[in-house]
């Protein structure tokens, strides 16, 4: 049996803005435009993450696949 919920990786969510800053200075440190606070920052970050999207993607595999879906027609200009 699994559960979908999957526990957030720190105790406070991480909001927009938060991870919008780590993907930036991730991106950064792989050209070397990033600090070394931004890069321990980032560091002490990424293994929580990770675990939190491994245990996401665990869930969503075991998630029952939707086959066709005949009942449901998509209306032009709908998004």
């Amino acid at each position: 049996m699994f559960s979908l919920s999957v526990p957030n990786a720190r105790p406070q969510p991480v909001d927009d803005r938060t991870l919008a800053t780590l993907a930036r200075v991730g991106h950064d440190a792989a050209r070397g435009l990033s600090t070394p606070a931004e890069e321990e920052w980032l560091l002490s970050c990424a293994g929580p993450l990770l675990d939190e999207l491994a245990k996401r993607r665990a869930a969503m595999g075991n998630l029952p696949l939707i086959a066709e879906v005949t009942n449901v027609v998509t209306l032009p200009g709908a998004r």
